[in-house]
C-alpha cells in the first residue's frame, strides 16, 4: 500500500505558495501610478477646451478618465493575485480571439477607419491587444517547444506564423505603426528564444524586406 503522507518541508513549501502572497514590487507600482497620474494631467490640460465645446461639461473627459483609471487599478490589483499557470491556460484562446476581432474589423469596421469596433459609445482597437496576445503566446509555444526550436517547423514556421499573422492583418487595416510593433517585438522574441543562427539570419532578411514593402 503507497503512503500518501508528505514530508513537513514538503507541506511547509505548499503553505508558503498557498498562504502567501508575493512581496509587492513597490518601485513598479510607483511608476505605473506616476505615468497614470500625468497621462490624467496631460488629457486634462490638452481636453479641458474641447470636452466643454462638446459636452458643455469641462470635466466630462476627465471624470471618465479618472473612473476607467480606477477600473484599471481594480483589475491590475485583482491579475495581480492570480498565478501564471492561470495565465498560461486561457493563452491560446486570448490569442485566437484576437485574431477573430482582427479579422471582424475588416468586416465591420467604418470604411475610414477600419481598425476600431465601436459597441455603442464603447470604442477599442483589437490591434491593441492583439500586441499582447502576440507576445504571450509566443512566450508559451516557446517555452513549451524549447527543445524543438532548431527543427524547420516548430523551431521556424509555427512562431514566425504566430506574429506574422496577427501583423499581416494590422496591417491591412493600415495601421502600420501597430504591424511594425508586432513586427519588431516577434522577432526580438524569435532572436531571444531561437536556437538556430540561419533562422535568425533568415527571419531578419524577411523583416527588412517587409518593412520596405509596408513602407
Amino acid at each position: 500500500m503507497t503512503s500518501t503522507n508528505h514530508s513537513p518541508l514538503e507541506n511547509k513549501n505548499h503553505f508558503e505558495k498557498k498562504g502567501k502572497m508575493k512581496p509587492l514590487d513597490f518601485p513598479f507600482l510607483l511608476t505605473v501610478l506616476l505615468l497614470l497620474f500625468i497621462g490624467v494631467m496631460m488629457l486634462f490640460s490638452a481636453g479641458y477646451a474641447a470636452s466643454l465645446s462638446k459636452t458643455g461639461d469641462s470635466y466630462f473627459f476627465i471624470r471618465r478618465q479618472i473612473i476607467w483609471s480606477f477600473a484599471g487599478l481594480a483589475m491590475m490589483a485583482f491579475a495581480s493575485v492570480l498565478t501564471p499557470k492561470f495565465y498560461t491556460r486561457f493563452i491560446p484562446l486570448f490569442y485566437w480571439v484576437c485574431i477573430g476581432l482582427l479579422i471582424l474589423v475588416l468586416i465591420i469596421g467604418p470604411d475610414a477607419e477600419k481598425r476600431w469596433i465601436y459597441i455603442g459609445s464603447f470604442q477599442f482597437q483589437p490591434s491593441e491587444f492583439a500586441k499582447l496576445a502576440t507576445v504571450m503566446m509566443m512566450a508559451r509555444y516557446m517555452k513549451i517547444h524549447r527543445d524543438e526550436m532548431h527543427t524547420w517547423i516548430k523551431g521556424f514556421l509555427i512562431p514566425c506564423g504566430l506574429f506574422l499573422l496577427p501583423c499581416g492583418l494590422v496591417a491591412v487595416e493600415t495601421h502600420l505603426s501597430g504591424a511594425i510593433i508586432i513586427l519588431g517585438v516577434g522577432f526580438i522574441m524569435y532572436f531571444v528564444g531561437g536556437k538556430h543562427k540561419g533562422f535568425c539570419i533568415l527571419l531578419a532578411a524577411l523583416g527588412v524586406l517587409a518593412l520596405l514593402v509596408l513602407a
